[in-house]
Protein backbone atom coordinates (compact mmCIF):
# COMPACT_ATOMS: atom_id res chain seq x y z
CA UNK A 1 0.00 0.00 0.00
CA UNK A 2 1.39 3.74 -0.99
CA UNK A 3 2.37 5.40 2.09
CA UNK A 4 3.56 2.61 4.46
CA UNK A 5 6.84 3.07 4.04
CA UNK A 6 7.83 5.93 6.35
CA UNK A 7 7.37 9.46 8.03
CA UNK A 8 4.41 10.10 10.08
CA UNK A 9 2.79 7.27 8.06
CA UNK A 10 5.57 4.56 10.07
CA UNK A 11 4.39 4.57 13.64
CA UNK A 12 4.36 1.32 14.83
CA UNK A 13 3.00 -0.31 18.37
CA UNK A 14 2.48 -4.01 18.46
CA UNK A 15 2.78 -7.02 21.03
CA UNK A 16 5.70 -6.37 22.84
CA UNK A 17 6.90 -7.63 26.58
CA UNK A 18 5.05 -10.24 25.89
CA UNK A 19 1.76 -8.46 26.04
CA UNK A 20 -1.29 -10.03 24.31
CA UNK A 21 -3.07 -7.88 23.14
CA UNK A 22 -1.63 -4.56 22.11
CA UNK A 23 -3.15 -1.03 20.86
CA UNK A 24 -3.12 0.09 17.35
CA UNK A 25 -1.07 3.92 17.33
CA UNK A 26 -2.90 7.03 16.88
CA UNK A 27 -6.20 6.43 18.47
CA UNK A 28 -9.17 7.91 17.77
CA UNK A 29 -10.37 11.10 19.60
CA UNK A 30 -13.87 9.98 20.38
CA UNK A 31 -16.27 6.80 20.80
CA UNK A 32 -15.06 3.86 18.34
CA UNK A 33 -17.64 2.82 16.12
CA UNK A 34 -16.97 0.26 13.46
CA UNK A 35 -14.00 -1.67 12.41
CA UNK A 36 -13.44 -4.13 9.79
CA UNK A 37 -10.19 -5.77 8.23
CA UNK A 38 -9.90 -6.60 4.31
CA UNK A 39 -10.55 -10.14 2.87
CA UNK A 40 -7.18 -9.88 1.04
CA UNK A 41 -4.69 -8.60 3.53
CA UNK A 42 -3.90 -7.03 6.85
CA UNK A 43 -5.82 -3.41 6.73
CA UNK A 44 -7.78 -2.58 9.44
CA UNK A 45 -10.17 0.16 8.66
CA UNK A 46 -12.17 1.97 11.33
CA UNK A 47 -15.04 4.79 12.16
CA UNK A 48 -15.57 6.97 15.30
CA UNK A 49 -18.00 9.38 16.24
CA UNK A 50 -16.11 12.63 15.44
CA UNK A 51 -16.32 11.74 11.51
CA UNK A 52 -12.63 10.09 11.56
CA UNK A 53 -12.01 7.02 9.15
CA UNK A 54 -8.74 5.47 9.60
CA UNK A 55 -6.67 2.90 8.02
CA UNK A 56 -3.35 0.58 9.79
CA UNK A 57 -1.67 -1.81 8.08
CA UNK A 58 -0.75 -4.83 10.85
CA UNK A 59 1.85 -7.27 10.33
CA UNK A 60 1.49 -10.79 11.33
CA UNK A 61 3.43 -10.26 14.46
CA UNK A 62 0.08 -8.00 15.68
CA UNK A 63 2.58 -4.50 14.88
CA UNK A 64 0.29 -1.72 13.57
CA UNK A 65 1.26 0.85 11.32
CA UNK A 66 -0.84 4.32 10.68
CA UNK A 67 -1.64 5.10 7.33
CA UNK A 68 -4.91 6.48 5.67
CA UNK A 69 -7.21 9.41 8.04
CA UNK A 70 -9.96 11.26 6.53
CA UNK A 71 -13.05 13.01 7.79
CA UNK A 72 -16.69 13.23 7.19
CA UNK A 73 -18.51 15.86 8.68
CA UNK A 74 -20.40 13.79 11.23
CA UNK A 75 -20.12 10.35 12.83
CA UNK A 76 -19.21 7.47 11.02
CA UNK A 77 -21.41 4.54 11.57
CA UNK A 78 -20.02 1.99 9.62
CA UNK A 79 -17.21 0.81 7.24
CA UNK A 80 -16.62 -2.16 4.67
CA UNK A 81 -14.51 -3.51 2.48
CA UNK A 82 -14.85 -4.55 -1.54
CA UNK A 83 -14.44 -8.39 -2.36
CA UNK A 84 -11.06 -7.82 -3.40
CA UNK A 85 -10.15 -5.82 -0.96
CA UNK A 86 -8.97 -2.55 -3.40
CA UNK A 87 -11.06 -0.16 -1.88
CA UNK A 88 -12.58 0.53 1.66
CA UNK A 89 -16.23 2.57 2.23
CA UNK A 90 -17.36 4.58 5.10
CA UNK A 91 -21.03 5.27 6.07
CA UNK A 92 -21.63 8.27 8.18
CA UNK A 93 -24.68 10.33 9.64
CA UNK A 94 -24.20 13.27 7.03
CA UNK A 95 -26.48 11.09 4.93
CA UNK A 96 -22.81 10.34 2.39
CA UNK A 97 -20.65 7.57 1.95
CA UNK A 98 -17.47 7.40 0.92
CA UNK A 99 -15.16 5.01 -1.08
CA UNK A 100 -11.44 4.89 -0.77
CA UNK A 101 -9.24 3.34 -2.96
CA UNK A 102 -6.42 1.53 -1.16
CA UNK A 103 -3.16 1.88 -3.12
CA UNK A 104 -3.41 5.49 -3.99
CA UNK A 105 -5.45 6.72 -1.89
CA UNK A 106 -7.97 8.75 -4.25
CA UNK A 107 -11.45 9.36 -2.39
CA UNK A 108 -14.63 9.92 -3.71
CA UNK A 109 -17.93 10.95 -1.96
CA UNK A 110 -21.88 10.24 -2.54
CA UNK A 111 -23.66 12.90 -0.63
CA UNK A 112 -27.37 12.61 -0.18
CA UNK A 113 -26.90 8.84 -0.59
CA UNK A 114 -29.77 9.08 1.62
CA UNK A 115 -32.46 10.86 3.38
CA UNK A 116 -31.37 10.75 6.56
CA UNK A 117 -27.87 9.61 8.37
CA UNK A 118 -26.64 6.37 6.72
CA UNK A 119 -26.70 3.36 9.47
CA UNK A 120 -25.26 0.25 7.45
CA UNK A 121 -22.61 -0.34 4.18
CA UNK A 122 -21.94 -3.26 3.06
CA UNK A 123 -20.73 -4.97 -0.14
CA UNK A 124 -22.60 -7.91 -2.33
CA UNK A 125 -19.74 -9.63 -3.86
CA UNK A 126 -22.37 -11.64 -5.90
CA UNK A 127 -24.74 -9.14 -6.65
CA UNK A 128 -24.99 -8.22 -10.57
CA UNK A 129 -24.29 -11.48 -11.95
CA UNK A 130 -21.07 -11.58 -9.86
CA UNK A 131 -20.14 -7.57 -10.48
CA UNK A 132 -20.50 -7.18 -6.98
CA UNK A 133 -22.46 -3.92 -5.63
CA UNK A 134 -22.64 -2.00 -2.45
CA UNK A 135 -25.83 -1.89 -0.11
CA UNK A 136 -26.22 1.05 2.17
CA UNK A 137 -28.93 1.09 4.67
CA UNK A 138 -30.45 4.82 6.02
CA UNK A 139 -32.72 5.89 8.72
CA UNK A 140 -34.84 6.92 6.23
CA UNK A 141 -36.22 3.12 6.39
CA UNK A 142 -34.28 2.42 2.67
CA UNK A 143 -31.93 -0.09 1.76
CA UNK A 144 -29.76 1.32 -1.16
CA UNK A 145 -27.72 -0.62 -4.08
CA UNK A 146 -25.47 1.16 -5.97
CA UNK A 147 -23.57 0.55 -9.29
CA UNK A 148 -20.29 2.32 -8.31
CA UNK A 149 -20.26 3.82 -11.91
CA UNK A 150 -23.51 5.41 -11.11
CA UNK A 151 -24.13 8.70 -8.27
CA UNK A 152 -27.50 7.39 -8.39
CA UNK A 153 -28.76 4.11 -6.71
CA UNK A 154 -29.65 1.38 -8.86
CA UNK A 155 -32.18 -0.58 -7.12
CA UNK A 156 -34.40 0.52 -3.70
CA UNK A 157 -36.25 -1.77 -1.52
CA UNK A 158 -38.14 -0.36 1.53
CA UNK A 159 -37.60 -1.54 5.18
CA UNK A 160 -40.25 -1.52 8.01
CA UNK A 161 -38.24 1.00 10.68
CA UNK A 162 -34.87 2.07 11.06
CA UNK A 163 -32.10 -0.37 10.46
CA UNK A 164 -30.28 -0.97 13.66
CA UNK A 165 -27.46 -3.50 12.05
CA UNK A 166 -26.63 -5.14 8.49
CA UNK A 167 -24.52 -7.89 7.15
CA UNK A 168 -23.79 -9.98 3.84
CA UNK A 169 -21.93 -13.14 3.43
CA UNK A 170 -21.99 -14.66 -0.59
CA UNK A 171 -25.63 -14.00 -1.40
CA UNK A 172 -27.33 -13.85 1.67
CA UNK A 173 -28.19 -10.03 3.77
CA UNK A 174 -29.86 -9.53 6.65
CA UNK A 175 -31.35 -6.22 7.69
CA UNK A 176 -32.16 -5.98 11.52
CA UNK A 177 -34.30 -2.93 12.17
CA UNK A 178 -36.12 -1.04 15.11
CA UNK A 179 -39.25 -2.85 15.45
CA UNK A 180 -37.15 -5.93 16.13
CA UNK A 181 -37.96 -7.83 12.63
CA UNK A 182 -35.17 -9.13 10.15
CA UNK A 183 -35.27 -8.49 6.95
CA UNK A 184 -33.69 -11.37 4.54
CA UNK A 185 -32.95 -10.85 1.21
CA UNK A 186 -31.37 -13.24 -1.80
CA UNK A 187 -28.56 -10.86 -3.06
CA UNK A 188 -26.60 -13.37 -5.60
CA UNK A 189 -28.41 -12.51 -8.56
CA UNK A 190 -28.87 -9.78 -11.36
CA UNK A 191 -30.99 -7.66 -8.71
CA UNK A 192 -32.18 -7.74 -4.83
CA UNK A 193 -34.71 -9.76 -4.03
CA UNK A 194 -36.36 -10.40 -0.58
CA UNK A 195 -36.84 -13.50 0.55
CA UNK A 196 -38.91 -13.27 3.65
CA UNK A 197 -39.21 -10.86 6.56
CA UNK A 198 -38.95 -12.51 10.26
CA UNK A 199 -39.16 -11.85 13.66
CA UNK A 200 -36.07 -11.86 15.89
CA UNK A 201 -36.45 -14.74 18.75
CA UNK A 202 -35.29 -12.50 21.00
CA UNK A 203 -37.36 -10.03 23.15
CA UNK A 204 -35.40 -7.01 23.55
CA UNK A 205 -34.09 -4.84 20.70
CA UNK A 206 -31.33 -5.92 18.04
CA UNK A 207 -27.76 -4.61 18.35
CA UNK A 208 -26.26 -6.45 15.43
CA UNK A 209 -26.66 -8.76 13.56
CA UNK A 210 -23.93 -10.89 11.70
CA UNK A 211 -24.18 -13.50 8.86
CA UNK A 212 -22.70 -17.02 8.81
CA UNK A 213 -19.69 -17.49 6.78
CA UNK A 214 -21.89 -20.23 4.98
CA UNK A 215 -24.80 -18.00 4.03
CA UNK A 216 -27.17 -20.31 5.86
CA UNK A 217 -27.90 -18.51 8.68
CA UNK A 218 -26.91 -15.64 11.19
CA UNK A 219 -26.35 -14.48 14.55
CA UNK A 220 -27.99 -11.52 16.82
CA UNK A 221 -27.32 -9.56 19.92
CA UNK A 222 -29.46 -7.80 21.72
CA UNK A 223 -28.90 -5.06 24.74
CA UNK A 224 -30.21 -7.80 27.18
CA UNK A 225 -27.08 -9.67 27.13
CA UNK A 226 -28.37 -12.60 24.60
CA UNK A 227 -27.44 -13.78 21.27
CA UNK A 228 -30.20 -15.77 18.61
CA UNK A 229 -28.58 -18.57 16.02
CA UNK A 230 -31.18 -18.21 13.33
CA UNK A 231 -30.87 -19.71 9.70
CA UNK A 232 -32.55 -19.06 6.79
CA UNK A 233 -34.49 -22.16 6.75
CA UNK A 234 -34.64 -23.57 10.27
CA UNK A 235 -35.59 -27.44 10.55
CA UNK A 236 -37.52 -28.39 13.13
CA UNK A 237 -35.80 -31.66 15.03
CA UNK A 238 -32.53 -30.84 13.55
CA UNK A 239 -30.50 -29.53 16.46
CA UNK A 240 -27.63 -28.56 13.50
CA UNK A 241 -30.09 -26.48 11.61
CA UNK A 242 -32.85 -25.40 14.79
CA UNK A 243 -32.54 -21.96 15.50
CA UNK A 244 -31.90 -21.54 19.54
CA UNK A 245 -30.68 -18.53 21.85
CA UNK A 246 -28.18 -18.03 24.56
CA UNK A 247 -26.78 -15.65 27.74
CA UNK A 248 -23.70 -14.26 27.62
CA UNK A 249 -22.35 -10.89 28.55
CA UNK A 250 -23.85 -10.96 32.33
CA UNK A 251 -22.44 -10.82 35.99
CA UNK A 252 -24.69 -13.26 37.25
CA UNK A 253 -23.41 -12.53 40.87
CA UNK A 254 -23.67 -9.21 40.67
CA UNK A 255 -27.28 -9.21 38.81
CA UNK A 256 -25.80 -7.11 35.86
CA UNK A 257 -26.54 -7.73 32.17
CA UNK A 258 -24.67 -5.87 29.34
CA UNK A 259 -25.35 -5.20 25.79
CA UNK A 260 -23.80 -7.58 22.80
CA UNK A 261 -22.37 -5.04 21.05
CA UNK A 262 -20.94 -6.88 17.91
CA UNK A 263 -20.78 -10.06 16.70
CA UNK A 264 -18.08 -11.38 14.18
CA UNK A 265 -17.16 -14.88 12.51
CA UNK A 266 -13.80 -15.57 10.98
CA UNK A 267 -13.81 -17.95 7.82
CA UNK A 268 -11.04 -20.47 8.47
CA UNK A 269 -12.91 -22.23 11.47
CA UNK A 270 -16.32 -20.69 11.56
CA UNK A 271 -16.52 -20.09 15.28
CA UNK A 272 -17.40 -16.76 16.74
CA UNK A 273 -16.91 -14.19 18.78
CA UNK A 274 -19.00 -11.52 20.75
CA UNK A 275 -18.11 -8.04 22.19
CA UNK A 276 -20.15 -6.26 25.28
CA UNK A 277 -20.57 -3.51 27.62
CA UNK A 278 -18.97 -5.67 30.21
CA UNK A 279 -15.57 -4.96 28.36
CA UNK A 280 -15.41 -8.51 27.30
CA UNK A 281 -14.77 -10.57 24.56
CA UNK A 282 -15.87 -14.52 24.24
CA UNK A 283 -15.40 -16.85 21.31
CA UNK A 284 -18.40 -19.33 20.50
CA UNK A 285 -18.73 -22.74 18.28
CA UNK A 286 -22.64 -22.70 17.59
CA UNK A 287 -22.61 -25.92 15.54
CA UNK A 288 -21.10 -27.74 18.97
CA UNK A 289 -23.23 -24.78 21.45
CA UNK A 290 -20.16 -24.19 23.19
CA UNK A 291 -17.78 -21.56 24.62
CA UNK A 292 -14.28 -21.74 23.22
CA UNK A 293 -12.64 -18.71 25.49
CA UNK A 294 -14.12 -17.68 28.95
CA UNK A 295 -14.54 -14.01 29.36
CA UNK A 296 -12.91 -13.84 32.44
CA UNK A 297 -9.67 -14.36 30.87
CA UNK A 298 -9.79 -11.68 28.64
CA UNK A 299 -11.57 -8.40 30.36
CA UNK A 300 -10.85 -4.47 28.75
CA UNK A 301 -10.61 -1.75 30.72
CA UNK A 302 -13.91 -0.25 28.72
CA UNK A 303 -16.58 -1.16 26.70
CA UNK A 304 -15.85 -3.06 24.21
CA UNK A 305 -17.68 -1.86 20.52
CA UNK A 306 -16.61 -3.74 18.05
CA UNK A 307 -14.42 -6.70 16.56
CA UNK A 308 -13.66 -8.38 13.87
CA UNK A 309 -11.06 -11.07 12.50
CA UNK A 310 -9.06 -10.55 9.87
CA UNK A 311 -8.76 -13.15 6.38
CA UNK A 312 -6.73 -15.83 7.99
CA UNK A 313 -8.26 -15.43 11.29
CA UNK A 314 -4.91 -15.14 12.52
CA UNK A 315 -5.88 -11.71 14.55
CA UNK A 316 -8.83 -10.78 15.91
CA UNK A 317 -9.20 -6.64 16.50
CA UNK A 318 -11.64 -5.05 19.29
CA UNK A 319 -12.19 -1.04 19.96
CA UNK A 320 -12.34 -0.19 23.68
CA UNK A 321 -14.63 2.88 23.47
CA UNK A 322 -17.35 3.91 25.35
CA UNK A 323 -20.35 2.73 23.64
CA UNK A 324 -23.08 5.15 24.71
CA UNK A 325 -25.52 2.90 25.92
CA UNK A 326 -26.09 4.84 29.40
CA UNK A 327 -26.33 8.19 27.73
CA UNK A 328 -24.38 11.40 26.93
CA UNK A 329 -24.07 12.17 30.61
CA UNK A 330 -21.47 8.90 31.15
CA UNK A 331 -19.72 9.48 28.43
CA UNK A 332 -16.12 10.65 29.87
CA UNK A 333 -13.42 12.69 27.77
CA UNK A 334 -10.50 10.74 29.33
CA UNK A 335 -11.90 7.38 28.24
CA UNK A 336 -9.74 5.13 25.76
CA UNK A 337 -10.49 4.95 22.29
CA UNK A 338 -7.99 2.03 21.68
CA UNK A 339 -8.32 -0.66 18.92
CA UNK A 340 -6.54 -3.72 20.37
CA UNK A 341 -5.37 -6.24 18.55
CA UNK A 342 -5.09 -9.98 19.91
CA UNK A 343 -3.48 -13.13 17.83
CA UNK A 344 -5.57 -15.96 18.01
CA UNK A 345 -4.36 -19.40 17.73
CA UNK A 346 -6.51 -22.12 16.48
CA UNK A 347 -6.19 -23.58 20.32
CA UNK A 348 -8.87 -20.79 20.92
CA UNK A 349 -10.94 -20.83 17.78
CA UNK A 350 -11.07 -24.04 16.71
CA UNK A 351 -14.42 -26.03 16.81
CA UNK A 352 -14.15 -28.23 19.68
CA UNK A 353 -16.12 -30.72 18.24
CA UNK A 354 -19.72 -33.00 19.74
CA UNK A 355 -19.84 -32.07 23.46
CA UNK A 356 -22.47 -31.28 25.93
CA UNK A 357 -23.56 -27.59 25.76
CA UNK A 358 -21.97 -25.14 27.74
CA UNK A 359 -24.87 -22.30 26.57
CA UNK A 360 -26.67 -20.74 29.17
CA UNK A 361 -30.16 -21.35 27.31
CA UNK A 362 -32.79 -18.44 26.80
Amino acid sequence: MAGFGGGAWGQQAGLQGGQQDAPLPNPMADSVQCISWSPTANYLVAGAWDGTVRLWQVSAQGQGQFGYDKKHAAPVLDVCWNADGSRFFSASCDKSFKMVDVQSQAEQSIPNAHDAPIKGIRWCPLLGGGQGALCTAGWDNKLNFWDLRQQRPAATLNLSHKPYSMDVSGGLLVVGTADKNLFIYNVGGQAPMEHKKAPSILKFQTRCVTCFPDGDGFAVGSIEGRVAIQYVEPIAHNKAKEDFSFKCHRDDKANLIYAVNDIAFNTKHKTFATVGSDGKYVFWDKDSRSRLKPAADVQAPSQITSCSFNGDASMFAYAQSYDWSQGHQHYQKQQPNNILIHCTPDSEIKKKGAKTSTFKKY
